[in-house]
């Protein structure tokens, strides 16, 4: 019984499978997987002044939450942020 409670609050504090862990995933992977992933739903948004682009996607979850994605010369996405308008998603 305890073994359970443990993996329980464990799971429970690490997300499983939460939005932040997903895209963190996607550090170091090909824009083209998470295009293959997403769909047309990836959108090129702006080019930063140190020449990487920003592409954004929309939650499915929380449609109002966005994940910008930062991608690099080779195509390799860098980094991410995701937000809610002026607020963080979770």
């Amino acid at each position: 019984m305890l073994k359970f409670s443990i993996i329980g609050i464990y799971s429970i504090l690490i997300g499983c499978a939460s939005p932040e862990n997903t895209a963190r995933t996607w550090v170091g992977q090909p824009l083209s997987r998470l295009t293959m992933a997403s769909g047309p739903e990836v959108r090129k948004a702006y080019l930063q002044n140190n020449g990487n682009w920003i592409y954004v996607t929309s939650d499915h979850a929380v449609n109002e939450c966005k994940t910008y994605w930062e991608v690099n010369s080779q195509n390799i996405i860098v980094s991410y942020r995701r937000e809610k308008g002026s607020w963080k998603c979770d």
